[in-house]
């Protein structure tokens, strides 16, 4: 993952998250993705007020995870990058703001409990729901 630091305007850019074929789609990674928001969000000396994340646009999975972790999708960046093979990629740019952090982190938290999950470890409901269910009862 490359990011690209802006701490006068306290905004972050990450690109290309890469996780192994073990680590996604587990407990694990969403665990470690909140932990980093946090941080940003929360961090000392730095309080970030926008994390944005892109991704090759033809990545699905990629835009699908961001929109799960609770980032809004901004647009395409055309030929923003060169992909591994030597040719211009679009990037899909999607962020999350210091003022949406409270309600994504309590769905974050909800999602990371252990009455969450059963015992075999599957989820019971997924960060989609739960932010359903808390948008609702924040309105």
């Amino acid at each position: 993952m490359g990011y690209r630091f802006h701490p006068r305007s306290r905004t972050i850019k990450m690109d290309d998250w890469i996780f192994s074929p073990v680590l996604q789609r587990t407990y694990a990674s969403t665990e470690a993705h909140y932990l980093l928001l946090r941080h940003l969000f929360e961090g000392q000396p730095i309080a970030y007020c926008r994390v944005s994340a892109t991704c090759n646009s033809l990545n699905v999975k990629a835009r699908q995870y961001h929109e799960q972790m609770g980032y809004k999708y901004e647009g395409t960046f055309r030929k923003d990058n060169i992909a591994r093979w030597g040719t211009p990629r679009d990037s899909a740019c999607s962020s999350m703001l210091d003022d949406e952090w409270p309600l994504n982190k309590s769905v974050l938290l909800t999602y990371l409990l252990a009455t969450n999950f059963d015992a075999d470890g599957k989820q019971i409901r997924s960060l989609q729901e739960l932010r359903t269910l808390q948008t609702r009862c924040s309105l």
